[in-house]
């Protein structure tokens, strides 16, 4: 009994150590809170002209609905954010937002 302590005692320190230098090793983003998570602000250039406001673009709305594999590559939404050169013209050919909305 006291062996198996000792094992789960010294795995846990283990693991505790391997936690704490992946995470200080990799320089993640932090979390935004629930209700802005999956949330994208969509800018483009024309709004700089002052006439078109930015989009907000819930992701798990959409993501209910519909796999990845719909709008990251059959629509072509990069995955990096205002990345896909959305332009209120394809949006009325039927391309990016405009195949749906």
């Amino acid at each position: 009994m006291r062996m198996k302590r000792w094992v789960l005692l010294c795995g846990g320190a283990i693991l505790l150590v391997w936690v704490v230098s992946v995470y200080a090793f990799w320089d993640l983003p932090k979390v935004p809170p629930p209700e802005e998570y999956g949330n994208l602000l969509l800018e483009s250039p024309s709004e700089n002209r002052g006439d078109i406001k930015p989009a907000v673009f819930s992701h798990w709305q959409h993501r209910v609905k519909y796999t990845c594999r719909v709008c990251h590559f059959e629509l072509d939404f990069y995955m990096k954010a205002n990345s896909s050169g959305i332009t209120e013209e394809a949006n009325r050919n039927g391309r990016f937002c405009g195949a749906c909305h």
